[in-house]
């Protein structure tokens, strides 16, 4: 087990940190501590598949959520809905996605405490996010964290659980039958089957049909993983730069939107809110012609941009929810992280000149 020193743990919220093989090892942990099972579990339409993924990994049937149509969070009117329709919900699952805190946070958590359910928040993507109020240290059953590719922290693998919850992760990590190179090599099946379907024309036709795997893949994201001394060195090492890590992230957010010649019935600015911790930078383009050309000037001056997060739904067997739909159909993010300064500024070129062209 990795200690957290102490001065990093403001960091994770809760008491007890537990170290895992990633969020989805955290999320899988967690369900089978409280021993909930053949129940449904909200999460947002838009959320990373892992997430749904794991939910049936640990006996129980994911349930979605329609978003907010700026921010891609979740939406409180429709947990509501879900909640009011539905009496075999055992938990709620909230990301703060893109790193940005969910508004409506607050309000969802009565919701649970009112109806007795499990309360956790995804912070996956939002390591470092400032809990302004609080309420996220005093209030969440439990947080999960990731320390994958890509994440704010990105060291190909791992994860915290934190809750106040005393838990003894080393018995139920038993319940775990994978492990790394077995997850490794269903992460790279699912995504040579996803990823074709997510860029194509036909994705709303064909997503679907990836529900024919669900039984594979349910546990494809749940597996142990034991950090050897060098793992554990860049873990430290990479909490010690953290917070300069997130101020760095915001403080590039401001140098691009400062310097974009905004032009809101073409391009729209993401907007993040106090406290967070973003993940990239995301841009809402209004028609979907146009978004896919953007994305092509982009890539053709080797820009690092993608369009997640996408409604994944559909896998699970419900239909599309609205305004995931609509969201999925104008996001573009730009990785800013793993650019330079010469392709942050190319990227606003690129962006004004598309911008003035087009006006």
């Amino acid at each position: 087990m990795i200690e957290i020193p102490s001065e990093y743990r403001h960091f994770f919220y809760k008491k007890n940190l537990y170290f895992v093989a990633g969020a989805s090892a955290a999320l899988y942990l967690y369900l089978k501590a409280n021993n909930i099972s053949d129940k449904k579990v909200v999460c947002p339409s838009n959320i990373c598949y892992t997430v749904p993924y794991t939910i049936l990994g640990s006996g129980n049937r994911p349930i979605f959520c329609d978003i907010d149509p700026m921010t891609g969070n979740a939406a409180l009117s429709s947990i509501q809905t879900l909640l009011s329709d539905n009496d075999d919900i055992a938990a709620v699952i909230l990301p703060h996605m893109f790193g940005n805190p969910v508004k409506e946070r607050d309000r969802i958590y009565q919701l649970c405490k009112k109806r007795s359910l499990f309360f956790i928040e995804d912070c996956a993507g939002a390591l470092g996010m400032d809990d302004v109020s609080g309420h996220i240290s005093k209030e969440a059953d439990a947080v999960i964290f990731s320390f994958n590719d890509n994440k704010h922290i990105a060291l190909g693998k791992g994860g915290l659980l934190a809750t106040d919850m005393t838990i003894d992760i080393k018995s139920l990590s038993k319940t775990i039958k994978n492990d790394e190179m077995i997850y490794r090599d269903k992460s790279v099946m699912i995504d040579r089957l996803y990823k074709p379907i997510l860029y194509s024309e036909y994705h709303d036709e064909l997503i679907g049909n990836l529900s024919s795997f669900n039984d594979f893949f349910k546990d494809s994201f749940i597996y142990t993983f034991q950090p050897d001394t060098e793992y554990v060195r860049s873990l430290h090492e990479a909490l010690a730069k953290l917070e300069e890590n997130i101020n760095f992230r915001r403080s590039i957010i401001e140098y691009i939107d400062t310097n974009i010649l905004w032009n809101l019935s073409i391009v729209q600015k993401y907007s993040f809110e106090k406290g967070a911790s973003p993940w990239r930078y995301n841009l809402l383009v209004q028609k979907p012609e146009d978004r896919k050309r953007l994305i092509k000037k982009f890539l053709d001056a080797n820009l690092p941009v993608s369009i997640w997060y996408p409604p994944v739904d559909p896998i699970f067997g419900y239909p599309m929810q609205e305004e995931s739909r609509n969201f999925s159909k104008k996001i573009l993010n730009f990785d800013f992280i793993n650019a330079s300064k010469t392709q942050i500024d190319r990227f606003i070129c690129i962006l004004n000149h598309f911008i003035e062209k087009e006006q």
